[in-house]
């Protein structure tokens, strides 16, 4: 149906806009606000708005400068930071007790293993970590011990991190003893996170390296996320708060890697 001057309704047209921009995000991981408006000739404050329905319905995720896919959606780190804190520095303590005499790291973006930069600051004597982390290199760097390396490549603000294919490339200039990133979901298929690129760069730093911890809370097991950058088989060591559910320990034990639950230091009660 058109009005007389030849041209659709506006309530017509923003749903076909809608329904094409969740259909886009079938054969794209990400779509760009800049780019749909001119594919579909409005406005990008149009665009965003189209979005942020789309958002609150559920039916996408809305991201710094565009959407994703509504896998695993997860909010933004500073966020995240609030949540599940005491679990997560147990998870830290032990993440740091697992390294052993290790002083060659290399650490991911994420809450969790902002955690893990606060008790390495506090911790290690000395070292080299390498970071695409611009929280973590901060922390790390109070301890004049520690000698912090940070990558370069295009900054996210929204996670604090840098990404991209220049960040993945110097990743693979260093070796290191040992590789500590998190994990947006944890499955039967593996370690992974919800935006591709940071995952590209996790897993750079995996093979960059000899050992391979992840640290992640147990809200992430059964999650699935969208980009996998650990297959259980390449996650050395799995450090969390509780133990998995039957299948998935199954699946991690048959794979060959190691579960650690970080204890509660505090004394239960009677």
């Amino acid at each position: 149906m058109v009005n007389r001057d030849g041209r659709m309704p506006a309530a017509n047209a923003k749903a076909r806009r809608q329904q094409a921009i969740v259909a886009a995000l079938r054969a794209a991981p990400a779509l760009r606000i800049a780019e749909l408006a001119q594919e579909f000739r409005v406005s990008t404050e149009t665009v965003r708005r189209d979005l942020d329905e789309l958002g609150h319905a559920g039916l996408l995720a809305r991201t710094y400068g565009g959407a994703a896919r509504p896998v695993a959606i997860e909010p933004a780190v500073a966020e995240r930071e609030r949540e599940m804190v005491a679990e997560r520095r147990r998870i830290a303590v032990a993440a740091v007790a697992a390294l052993g005499g290790c002083e060659a790291l290399m650490l991911g973006g994420g809450s969790t293993t902002l955690h893990v930069a606060r008790m390495l600051a506090t911790t290690l004597p000395r070292g080299t970590v390498v970071t695409h982390g611009f929280a973590h290199a901060a922390v790390l760097a109070a301890n004049p011990g520690i000698r912090v390396l940070m990558v370069p490549g295009r900054y996210e603000p929204r996670e604090g991190i840098v990404v991209g294919a220049e960040t993945v490339d110097h990743v693979g200039r260093f070796h290191a003893e040992c590789a500590i990133v998190g994990a947006s979901g944890i499955t039967a298929a593996g370690a992974a996170d919800v935006d591709d690129e940071a995952a590209a760069v996790y897993r750079a730093m995996r093979l960059a390296s000899a050992r391979v911890l992840v640290v992640a809370d147990h809200a992430k097991f059964g999650r699935p996320a969208f980009a996998i950058h650990a297959e259980l088989a390449e996650i050395g060591q799995l450090i969390t708060d509780r133990a998995p559910d039957e299948h998935l320990a199954e699946a991690l034990a048959h794979a060959g890697a190691t579960v650690t639950v970080a204890q509660d230091p505090r004394p239960a009660r009677s």
